[in-house]
């Protein structure tokens, strides 16, 4: 193997691209904002593949593996009007050489939109501004395996070189651009690609594919009206395979029921399977909001053994909690020594996503019965061990008490979770459920469709539906659906 000279840098279109020392990209840093963006980016090829030469110039980056099998990879990276990521792997011998796949490998401090869906694929990094750095996937069949992003089919399987057709090869080809908005963005899409993935029960998506051919998991229905198909399903998460000339590129398709049947499916089983003394503080909230819609005797003492055991327990309470109890006290304002708790639990609650809004809840409710306290009053230190993004939702989540004329960046990139009209995923289920609450507090005449391709309260109601649609699917086999179907019930 050659020696490698010294890490350089690459600067790029106000970025400013560092190499490691085996031709890695070590960090991809915004030179507007002085952000690290990316971190660590690689293309990851398991034994028993080896690394070969890796060379760093000016503006181009290519390093090379070899397999016993004898075929070859050569990755390049080059910075031109576009970032070109082109990785071509080759078999030269008479015999099939099934090798395993590459992996892209990469770190982000804020959260990207990562869209990997076989054919078509994109990952959108939001640099905390309008422009957006997105790398689109031009050839390949990107999909997610644990997680990982896998480049090719897994294992690949390269052809033996023929006479006629010369050598066996696969290429993977991705272009990095900056793009003004996600409006532009959106534009980059496939043409057939629907507005929206997430859908209220009984709606349904149509689809333009003259040249495509399409397969459905179970429980979904396409009806065929000249060259469109409208695609239908009932409540739940749904596959579509979209399968054309890129390959197999796959739609997920959300179908949310309606929110109070949601409530009672999900309200009624935590009663039935869980413990108030113990159970956890989404599952309180979840059966205090949907009270009324259950009414029974069996449902009024779990939710006083789950209050009273809230009351009882000490150290950090979860705003959920807090929004708990007030539920509850505001159906039984006679309870003294909960309005006393009350008071305590607030007061033990630390400044974490949706603490403001917990404490909104509790001031409210105490005004309404002209109860005073010092608790609700009083400012919070912030709590420690917050993540950037938690960090980012609180510094928001406070300046809507007094919100200005306009978002500022951080509310537009908070906002930005939510997916922005694109699709793909940005976060866990939890944390998107606890955006979805934070930005039903962002003012109406805020405009997202200045960057967005969609309004703020279409992309809210798109995340709902995936939400409630994630909560059926999960039938309580998946905690974190049932923790964002809380959070959700207190966004809407």
């Amino acid at each position: 193997m050659l020696d490698m000279p010294a890490p350089q840098v690459i600067s790029w279109q106000n970025l400013e691209v560092a190499t490691g020392p085996r031709g890695d990209i070590e960090s991809v840093t915004d030179q507007v904002s002085g952000e690290v963006l990316l971190a660590h980016l690689r293309i990851e090829m398991a034994e028993p593949w080896q690394p070969g030469d890796a060379d760093v110039l000016a503006a181009e980056v290519e390093l090379s593996w070899a397999h016993p099998s004898g075929a070859t990879a050569v990755l390049r990276h080059v910075f031109d009007e576009t970032w070109t990521i082109r990785l071509t792997l080759v078999n030269r011998t008479d015999a099939e050489a099934r090798v395993p796949a590459p992996r892209l490998r990469f770190q982000a401090p804020w959260p990207t939109r990562r869209w990997i869906a076989g054919g078509e694929a994109s990952i959108g990094i939001d640099p905390g501004r309008a422009e957006q750095l997105v790398l689109t996937q031009l050839q390949g069949q990107a999909h997610v395996v644990d997680g990982q992003v896998v480049l090719t089919p897994d294992p690949l399987v390269l052809p033996a070189q023929s006479a006629t057709g010369g050598p066996g090869q696969f290429q993977v080809s991705w272009r990095g651009a900056w793009l003004a908005d996600h409006v532009h963005a959106a534009r980059v899409l496939p043409a057939w690609w629907p507005d929206r993935v997430g859908l209220a029960e009984g709606q349904e998506v149509v689809l333009s594919l003259p040249d495509a051919a399409l397969t459905t998991s179970a429980g979904v229905t396409l009806t065929q009206q000249d060259e469109d198909t409208w695609i239908a399903g009932p409540p739940g998460k749904r596959l579509v395979q979209v399968h054309n000339r890129l390959g197999t590129t796959d739609m997920v398709l959300w179908w949310g029921e309606g929110i109070e049947r949601a409530q009672q499916r999900e309200s009624a089983r935590i009663v039935e399977v869980t413990d108030p003394r113990t159970c956890e503080p989404w599952e309180a909230w979840i059966v205090t909001r949907s009270a009324a819609l259950l009414g029974s005797a069996e449902v009024d003492d779990y939710l006083r053994t789950a209050v009273e055991e809230r009351c009882a327990r000490s150290g950090p309470v979860h705003p959920l909690d807090v929004m708990a109890v007030c539920a509850w006290l505001a159906d039984k304002p006679g309870e003294a020594d909960v309005w006393d708790e009350l008071d305590d639990l607030v007061a033990r609650m630390p400044t974490q996503p949706g603490s403001q809004l917990a404490l909104v809840h509790a001031r409210l409710l105490a005004m309404q019965h002209r109860r005073a306290s010092t608790s609700l009053r009083s400012r919070r230190a912030p709590a420690r061990g917050l993540s950037r993004v938690e960090d980012a939702m609180c510094q928001v989540e406070a300046g809507l008490l007094h919100p200005a004329d306009e978002p500022d960046e951080l509310a537009w990139r908070v906002a930005g979770l939510l997916g922005a009209g694109l699709p793909g995923e940005t976060v866990g289920l939890v944390r998107l459920a606890q955006v979805y609450t934070l930005t039903a507090l962002y003012p109406e005449h805020w405009d997202f469709t200045r960057r967005w391709p969609t309004s703020l309260a279409e992309a809210r109601e798109v995340v709902q539906h995936k939400l409630v649609a994630s909560a059926l699917a999960a039938a309580g086999s998946q905690p974190d659906a049932c923790e964002a179907f809380g959070w959700l019930l207190a966004g809407v």
